[in-house]
């Protein structure tokens, strides 16, 4: 395989000495362009590119456009050849490209050379003329203007002016792809230099807003510790408060229990009819002057809570209200005849029969004397009779009124306090109805305000606030 590369590089190079006339080697140095990185330019007409490569490559190329101001050139999948026409570069790829690429250059030397060699020749052909042009710094001297131009012919002096235009093209073509490459390092040292100071001012605003960031977090980060502790204080007593709140509900559970439990009579007046009460006969000491009574016959019928709300009254009057009630013994009245016997309870009225034959012994009393002490008995007996019965009749009214009253055990209990009372269940603390007034995040002073400004008909037993937050 590397004999077969060198063979055909070696073709290449023959065919290129061999073929190349004086014409393509002129047009070559005249649009052939090799720059210092060693890549090609074409500065020449596309016709003239292409009969260059028809001659090196010994037979007609298809060029082929496939957009904007691209040329290209493809030799069975060995040589790609892309002129662009804007900007006048040439690229060669394949695995033929660097043989061509040596052609190109030898060709571009040679094509040097042989300028070289006919400016060399033009100028020797004119040494032994006597007319001569003489460079010579500042002196330059001229024997006749019209003997030169009589003697110099049209088409050396057209050859000199090709050949001065074309070194000065070079020049210039030298001259701009210095200068490019100055620009480009120039462009590229200061977007360099710029983007670096660009960056580190970047990166020291960065530094200064990321010392400024962690002296806020570390601000941030004391304060919620201070606001976590406060929170852990304010747990501590809304669980000590909720003890004291379940332990308050229990106690009022317990006494409402123990209410209901001893005072059951209150639950079946409510549900029954009232009825007439039966009395029991109070015995009465017979020893005492005025038969005053020790004991009150109606105590069982009392409402305790009414006599705990009269116990101090009671007590203060003990001693000057008694009751003051004449009443024979059960022994006399049942030794009494038998129509005498009273079967009327203590509750109802005595009938017109029994008060006419009360008047009738008072007017016998009052004929026959002190003497008839039967009669006597017998009067005395009914008057007690009808005391008896007044004040029975008295005290069961206000016994009707009492009840028909409201009294505390049945009125509902009120519940205010933060939203921590919601999770309060009535029906598990008290048979009564529980009104729960909820203010949530609110003081003491805020909740009396809003308590001021509520307007309510509930008449509550019991009041219980439990505020949350002290402030």
């Amino acid at each position: 395989m590397a004999d077969e590369s060198v063979r055909e590089s070696s073709d290449f190079e023959k065919h290129y000495t061999l073929n190349v006339g004086s014409a393509n080697v002129e047009e070559c140095s005249r649009s052939l362009i090799i720059t210092n990185k060693g890549s090609f330019k074409w500065s020449g007409e596309f016709e003239a590119l292409q009969t260059l490569f028809d001659d090196i490559l010994k037979s007609q190329t298809s060029w082929s456009k496939p957009g904007g101001s691209c040329r290209k050139l493809e030799v069975a999948d060995q040589l790609i050849v892309r002129w662009y026409s804007d900007s006048r570069s040439l690229t060669l790829n394949g695995s033929k490209d660097e043989e061509i690429k040596t052609c190109l250059r030898e060709l571009a030397k040679e094509a040097i050379d042989h300028d070289m060699n006919t400016s060399d020749s033009s100028f020797e052909n004119q040494k032994d003329s006597p007319y001569q042009i003489k460079f010579d710094g500042e002196d330059k001297s001229l024997e006749s203007q019209a003997d030169v131009s009589a003697k110099i012919t049209a088409e050396d002096l057209t050859m000199i002016l090709e050949k001065i235009e074309k070194i000065k093209q070079k020049l210039e073509r030298k001259i701009d792809d210095i200068s490019l490459e100055v620009c480009k390092f120039q462009d590229a040292d200061s977007f360099a230099l710029t983007l670096s100071r660009e960056h580190i001012s970047f990166i020291k605003d960065e530094n200064v807003q990321l010392k400024a960031e962690n002296d806020y977090l570390k601000k941030e980060l004391e304060n919620a510790t201070l606001v976590m502790s406060d929170l852990n204080e304010h747990v501590k007593l809304m669980v000590e408060e909720k003890q004291s709140l379940i332990t308050a509900l229990k106690i009022l559970q317990n006494n409402e229990i123990d209410d209901g439990r001893n005072k059951r009579w209150h639950i079946a007046s409510d549900r029954k009819q009232q009825k007439v009460p039966q009395f029991k006969p109070i015995e009465v000491s017979t020893d005492s002057e005025d038969n005053y009574l020790s004991t009150n016959r109606y105590s069982e019928l009392t409402d305790e809570a009414l006599l705990n709300e009269q116990q101090l009254e009671e007590t203060s009057q003990k001693n000057e209200q008694q009751i003051k009630v004449i009443s024979q013994p059960r022994t006399n009245q049942t030794n009494m005849p038998r129509g005498q016997q009273s079967s009327k309870l203590p509750g109802q009225k005595p009938s017109r029969r029994k008060t006419k034959d009360s008047d009738q012994r008072e007017q016998q009393t009052e004929q026959n004397g002190p003497n008839v002490l039967p009669n006597l008995r017998e009067t005395n007996q009914t008057d007690n009779r009808n005391r008896t019965d007044s004040a029975a009749t008295e005290l069961s009214k206000r016994d009707l009124n009492n009840n028909n009253s409201k009294p505390d055990e049945r009125k509902p209990i009120l519940i205010i306090g933060d939203s921590i009372i919601k999770h309060i269940n009535p029906n598990k603390l008290s048979r009564r109805t529980v009104h729960k007034f909820t203010y949530r995040g609110k003081t003491c002073e805020e909740i009396s305000e809003a308590i001021d400004n509520t307007q309510t008909k509930i008449d509550p037993s019991h009041v219980i606030i439990f505020p949350l937050w002290y402030k």
